[in-house]
C-alpha cells in the first residue's frame, strides 16, 4: 500500500508561528480533507508535503509498500495542483501539458496528452497559448498537469477554483481514478469539495 505519513511538523514565517506539531498520515484509497481558516498555513502544509518547503521540525516519508521513495523517487512519483502554481504563459496548452509530462517522466507524453485535454473540453484550444486562456480553462489545464504522469501521491491545494460545474466533474472523477493509485490530500475550504473527504484534518491558526 502506498502512504504518505507527516510526522510534527512544525513551520514559522520569522517571528510568526504558523502551525506547530502537525500530524498526519493518508494511504491509498482514500482522499485526506485539510481544512482551516485563511492564514492557518494549508497551503504552506501542502508545500511542505511536496518537499518544496522544509519544516523546522518533523518529517514526511512516502512509502510505495515496503519501499521508502527518496527524493529521486518522489519527484517522478508525486503530482501538485497549487494555488500558485504557473503555467507557462507563451507555451500553448499542448505544449505545456507536454512539457510537465516530460519533467516528471524524463520522456515524450503526447500519446497521453490528447485523452486528457479532450476529458477537459480543452482539445480544441490546444494551440491557444495558456495567457490568453479563462481562467477555469488554466485550472483545468493546471490538473492535467498534476496527473498526466499518473503519480503515485496526489496534492491539491484549493483545486475547484475558478471551475464550473463541468470543470467540477472533471475534478471529481480525476480524483476518483487517482486514489485507486495512491493516497490524495486536499486543502480546501470550499463546501464543493467537502465531499471528496474520506477523513479531515483541521489545522488552526
Amino acid at each position: 500500500m502506498r502512504t504518505l505519513d507527516a510526522q510534527g511538523l512544525s513551520y514559522a514565517f520569522g517571528r510568526h508561528r504558523l502551525f506547530a506539531d502537525v500530524t498526519l498520515s493518508a494511504a491509498g484509497g482514500e482522499v485526506l480533507l485539510v481544512r482551516g481558516p485563511n492564514g492557518s498555513g494549508k497551503s504552506t502544509l501542502l508545500k511542505i508535503l511536496a518537499g518544496l518547503l522544509i519544516p523546522e521540525k518533523g518529517k514526511v516519508v512516502y512509502h510505495d509498500g515496503e519501499a521508502v521513495l527518496d527524493a529521486a523517487r518522489l519527484r517522478r512519483g508525486l503530482g501538485m495542483c497549487a494555488v500558485e502554481q504557473n503555467l507557462y504563459d507563451d507555451l500553448t496548452a499542448l505544449e505545456n501539458l507536454q512539457f510537465f509530462g516530460r519533467l516528471r517522466l524524463g520522456a515524450d507524453c503526447g500519446d497521453r496528452a490528447r485523452p486528457l485535454l479532450e476529458r477537459a473540453a480543452l482539445w480544441d484550444h490546444r494551440h491557444k497559448i495558456a495567457k490568453s486562456l479563462s481562467s477555469g480553462m488554466r485550472q483545468k489545464l493546471k490538473l492535467l498537469a498534476a496527473v498526466i504522469h499518473e503519480p503515485l501521491f496526489l496534492l491539491l491545494d484549493e483545486p475547484g477554483s475558478n471551475l464550473d460545474g463541468a470543470g467540477m466533474e472533471l475534478l471529481h472523477t480525476l480524483i476518483l481514478e487517482h486514489k485507486r493509485r495512491g493516497p490524495v490530500v486536499l486543502a480546501s475550504n470550499d463546501p464543493r469539495e467537502f465531499g471528496y473527504a474520506d477523513r479531515v484534518h483541521t489545522v488552526a491558526l
